[in-house]
């Protein structure tokens, strides 16, 4: 706690104070100032493919090499979650279909669904729902990231999967779920 409290920073927006003490002070930092739509914020950066963007090949190839060496500091995150999640929930004798039930469970009970995806209020929406490092690291994810959270760990089990983009019923609403082929289907 005294770590964290010594990396810990003060950020100011307007009439807006935050005293950010916590693991990641850059990312509330970014999260702090995206709520006034100051431009600088790691969104900006993740979503055009900053440094530290999410960037599932590596974390994949990182999983079966089994040298994270390369990745950046999310990716690594995000691998060693990954790796806790099915050390913890998979065994060697289930079935495809058990251990994707397992992570499917382990998923809905360990995380829930960011509603703030459907505001129009600034800064909603956080960047981190929307990839792993949001369902892994922070118990939050939007469509996108339970989607992209699922494909990796069912790539990480050799589970053929592909994630599916849509409107679903008509309804205008851009959705992301996933397609597993079990047994053949």
């Amino acid at each position: 706690q005294a770590a964290l409290a010594g990396q810990g920073t003060v950020e100011v927006s307007g009439r807006y104070a935050a005293l950010l003490i916590c693991p990641e002070p850059e990312s509330a930092r970014s999260a702090f100032l995206g709520c006034f739509g100051e431009t600088e914020n790691r969104e900006s950066a993740h979503s055009a493919g900053g440094e530290d963007a999410y960037d599932p090949d590596a974390v994949l190839s990182a999983w079966k090499s089994g040298d994270d060496s390369l990745l950046s500091d999310r990716n690594r995150g995000i691998l060693q979650a990954a790796a806790s999640v099915i050390e913890g929930e998979i065994t060697d004798d289930m079935s495809a279909y058990e251990k994707e039930l397992a992570i499917h469970d382990w998923m809905t009970g360990w995380s829930s669904f960011d509603m703030s995806a459907f505001s129009h209020a600034p800064g909603s929406g956080g960047s981190d729902s929307d990839d792993p490092y949001g369902v892994l690291l922070g118990r939050t994810g939007n469509c996108w990231g339970y989607a992209s959270t699922f494909q990796l760990l069912m790539n990480m089990l050799d589970i053929e999967c592909v994630t599916v983009f849509g409107t679903p019923g008509g309804s205008g609403v851009e959705h992301a779920w996933n397609m597993v082929r079990l047994d053949g289907d």
